[in-house]
Parts: C-alpha cells; structure tokens; sequence
C-alpha cells in the first residue's frame, strides 16, 4: 500500500504531459491498479496520522513532495518523493 499526497494525485490530474510523473501516479490510482490512502494537507492531519499510518501497514509506503516529511520522515526507507514509486507504480 502507498499513501499518497493529495498534492501529486491533483498535480497529475492537473498537467497537460501525460508522461509526467504525477499523471503515471494519477493513471495507476485511477485505473485501481494500486492500494493505497490519499494523504491532504499536513496543517489538516497531523504528520503524527501519517506515521500512525505507517506503522499499521507493515509494508506501506508514502509518496510525498512536502520536503519537512522527507527531512524528518517516519522511516527513511518508507518515505520517499513520487519519483521513487516510479517502478512500483508506472511500469
């Protein structure tokens, strides 16, 4: 399971390259070909929500652009920008 930043899904729903990044993540979502929570604006849920995420699912993974989360993040081998999903999700 990914958890994924609103931000990138609006960003790939949004841009006029369908080869973008963001559009690949948008697509997979979109078509159903990956699990995962939409994750919103951190003044909205507590980063403290997104870790408790995390350690519920073992294997999740959270894809997010906001730097503070990837400077500081839960697990450093869990969070990650989107482009680090770019095999898991856009083969």
């Amino acid at each position: 399971m990914i958890v994924i930043d609103t931000n990138v899904l609006i960003a790939g729903l949004l841009t006029g390259n369908q080869k973008a990044l963001a559009a690949c993540i948008a697509d997979t979502l979109i078509d159903g070909h990956c699990h995962c929570l939409l994750h919103h604006d951190r003044h909205l849920i507590p980063d403290n929500h997104l870790w408790a995420l995390l350690e519920a699912g073992p294997t999740a993974r959270l894809a997010t652009g906001d730097q503070r989360l990837l400077d500081k993040p839960f697990d450093k081998d869990r969070v990650m920008p989107p482009a680090a999903h770019t095999a898991s999700l856009c083969e």
